[in-house]
């Protein structure tokens, strides 16, 4: 899990946040957890990856975004209920998720009502253009400086492992790489934690 990453979460608009998570055949999911349930284990193991001394060293944050799906299920007062289970979600963000408020949300952060049905009816409620724009909007400004040695002693060892129908290369070795690119091994065991994260 990259601390710069954007993290989707998908759920069923059409159920109330106390409903147990559900397949398309209606039998349960997510170990039988509601989708509160699975939005705080969710967000708590984006917490757990990213609040690391190291991330806020290098003032990574990563984006959250929630994609509520299935609005056109929802036939009575379609467009309060919508509403209603969007304030719910980010309520649970700001208020009931110890941590999600003072690291992981932004001004950005926002819960988006989605169908992939073309039903006329919920065409002002769908919200997917404006999803499909803030993700290449969060895209785009998820570029990060790093070395050119760094990106080196990456591509080295990635040819040198591949050369050796190998998955892996010993700490030691990836040492030498480091050396013979100009690399000490406190740089080489930055590099690495780096791209490690990313």
């Amino acid at each position: 899990m990259p601390s710069n990453g954007v993290y989707i979460y998908v759920t069923d608009l059409s159920k109330d946040l106390d409903d147990v998570c559900v397949d398309e055949d209606g039998k349960p999911t997510m170990e039988g957890k509601t989708s509160k349930e699975s939005i705080r284990s969710w967000i708590n193991s984006i917490l757990a990856r990213v609040s690391t001394k190291t991330d806020l060293q290098h003032k990574f944050k990563p984006s959250i975004v929630i994609a509520g799906t299935k609005i056109d299920k929802i036939t009575k007062d379609r467009a309060k209920v919508i509403e209603e289970r969007k304030k719910a979600i980010y309520h649970l963000l700001t208020k009931e998720t110890e941590g999600a408020a003072k690291y992981l949300l932004t001004e950005d952060t926002k819960v988006y009502a989605i169908s992939n049905k073309p039903v006329e009816e919920v065409k002002g409620i769908n919200e997917i253009e404006e999803l499909k724009e803030m993700l290449l909007k969060l895209a785009q400004n998820k570029t990060y400086k790093v070395p050119d040695k760094w990106v080196t002693l990456e591509l080295t060892i990635k040819r040198d492992t591949l050369k050796k129908d190998q998955l892996k290369m010993n700490l030691n070795e990836v040492y030498r790489v480091g050396k013979d690119i100009g690399l000490s091994e406190k740089d080489v065991d930055e590099a690495l934690a780096f791209f490690h994260r990313t």
